[in-house]
């Protein structure tokens, strides 16, 4: 099977945004297949690319690159993690973020895993749960929707669009009625 082109870095900044959106998106449920998950990342990826200089992938390729990317992002996210738990004085978060950089090998990937890494780093696989601190407060952690109410919130204009043509076929009988009413008096 032959090699393909190259990714470039908009297409992986693409495809980590098209994963985190579709990996959030609760309508689908958890209990989903690999490959239909990889579907709709493909789908998302494929209506939102931003260059053509690579003319289609498939999804598999879609598939393959995100398992090669998402290791670099957790290797980097858990050095990043442990290294802004302690930030040396005089020193800065962008400071301690590029020092981590510098402990991926390939000097090429620094743009790309950075880049990828600040969108998905306040995602829920992503972000560091703190249990030390004893109870939490419900607004510290935003959690996604559920699976019933993000189904429910895209029925809901469905239903509206159903009260209001159920109640215009109650209202047609009593105006008839009315009107038959008045023509008898």
């Amino acid at each position: 099977m032959a090699r393909g082109e190259a990714w470039d870095a908009p297409e992986d900044i693409q495809l980590t945004s098209s994963w985190l959106a579709t990996s959030e998106d609760s309508s689908a449920a958890a209990g989903q297949k690999a490959s239909d998950f990889n579907k709709r990342v493909y789908e998302h990826w494929h209506e939102n690319k931003t260059t053509t200089n690579h003319g289609s992938r498939s999804p598999v390729a879609i598939a393959s690159r995100w398992k090669t990317l998402c290791p670099m992002l957790t290797s980097f996210n858990s050095n990043a993690i442990q290294a802004l738990k302690a930030i040396p004085s005089g020193w800065n978060e962008d400071g301690v973020i590029d020092n981590e950089l510098y402990a991926i090998p390939d000097v090429k990937r620094h743009g790309i895993v950075l880049a990828c890494w600040r969108i998905v780093r306040d995602a829920p696989k992503w972000r560091v749960q703190d249990v030390s601190l004893g109870k939490r407060n419900a607004f510290e952690i935003l959690r996604p929707t559920g699976t019933k109410q993000a189904k429910l919130a895209k029925q809901v204009p469905a239903m509206q669009a159903h009260d209001e043509l159920h109640a215009r076929f109650v209202k047609a009988p009593e105006r008839r009625r009315r009107s038959w009413l008045n023509i008898k008096n």
